[in-house]
């Protein structure tokens, strides 16, 4: 009899560490940043994420000081 509860306790103790293991690795997954496509200002050559750059006749810049430097 003493056996069994052991057992049985051994078996509830694997299901509760893998679950804490499984939740873990869930939350860590989520953290995760999503990456963001990066690129080069066409004026000074500085690399910066596409959705803080300036688009002006096709090109990027990283600022309205370069983009007007460029085209003069």
């Amino acid at each position: 009899m003493r056996l069994l509860l052991l057992i049985i306790a051994i078996f509830i103790g694997f299901l509760i560490v893998k679950q804490m293991v499984a939740s873990r690795r869930q939350s860590t997954e989520k953290k995760l940043p999503e990456t963001t496509h990066m690129v080069r200002c066409e004026q000074c050559g500085v690399h910066l994420p596409k959705n803080e750059a300036l688009l002006a006749d096709g090109k990027f810049f990283c600022s309205d000081e370069h983009r007007k430097l460029h085209h003069s």
